[in-house]
């Protein structure tokens, strides 16, 4: 078993009412759990592994609901994760403690993480299933990181962190993939939608990590429901719904492997 230092990981993301657990279960990207992840002392391979377990059987309803394709859940959950933590890393390593999280949280991971996933999604097909696919199989390997860090604290923040990150993580990814992937056969506005809808979700998660408590959660409640309206419209749009129906198009590089 490992353990974490939550006072400084506190410190990291600042100090408000909702505490760095709260904070940590509110935030979005990579980054955000760099500093949790570079503390751990030791791990055995089965607290290496667990978190990881947990956070792949917590996002099966969404498999089931949203009906992601295979090799774009599988690019999302290895390759997206992995490159989008190596360039978070290194712009927080450029930037400084004092500015990079910040930075990374705003800019450069909701950017670099869209980027990455409509790489995955549009060569696997560009429709609804590859989209959620790139996005759900990459919310997976990203909540893992988060429990891999709390995995050596107590129950309760575990609990926490399973029970909100596996509601909103797939949710802001989806949504934001959703409008990304949309852009290569409708409105080219959608791309940069989908980057700022991730962004102004990480934006308001810093905002909620300083609120007072009984303004913090009914903004979290109506942060989520908007969310799933937002996911919701985005099957019924029209021009939404021209550009990521499925029309079995096929990449003749990923064909062979079944996309």
């Amino acid at each position: 078993m490992w353990t974490i230092d939550s006072t400084r990981a506190g410190a990291f993301w600042g100090r408000g009412r909702a505490g760095p657990a709260g904070r940590a279960a509110l935030s979005a990207g990579p980054a955000a759990a760099l500093l949790l992840v570079a503390q751990i002392s030791s791990v055995g391979l089965t607290d290496l592994v667990l978190p990881f377990v947990i956070s792949f059987a917590a996002i099966a309803p969404w498999v089931f609901a949203l009906k992601p394709r295979p090799l774009a859940f599988l690019a999302g959950a290895t390759v997206v994760p992995v490159l989008a933590l190596l360039i978070e890393l290194e712009a927080q390593s450029a930037m400084g403690l004092l500015l990079g999280p910040t930075v990374v949280l705003l800019l450069v991971a909701p950017v670099t993480e869209e980027l990455l996933k409509f790489g995955v999604a549009v060569p696997t097909g560009a429709t609804y299933q590859t989209a959620a696919g790139a996005a759900l199989g990459f919310a997976a390997s990203e909540n893992g990181i988060y429990y891999l860090a709390a995995w050596g604290g107590s129950t309760t923040t575990l609990l926490t962190l399973v029970v909100i990150r596996s509601i909103t993580d797939p949710l802001v990814h989806t949504a934001a993939t959703t409008l990304t992937v949309s852009s290569w056969r409708g409105p080219a506005a959608a791309f940069p939608a989908g980057i700022l809808l991730h962004a102004s979700w990480n934006a308001l998660t810093l905002v909620l990590a300083e609120a007072p408590e009984g303004v913090a959660l009914p903004l979290f409640g109506l942060a989520v429901v908007g969310l799933f309206v937002v996911l919701y419209l985005e099957h019924r749009w029209r021009a939404t719904r021209r550009a990521l129906v499925d029309r079995r198009t096929r990449s003749p590089v990923w064909e062979a492997f079944g996309a």
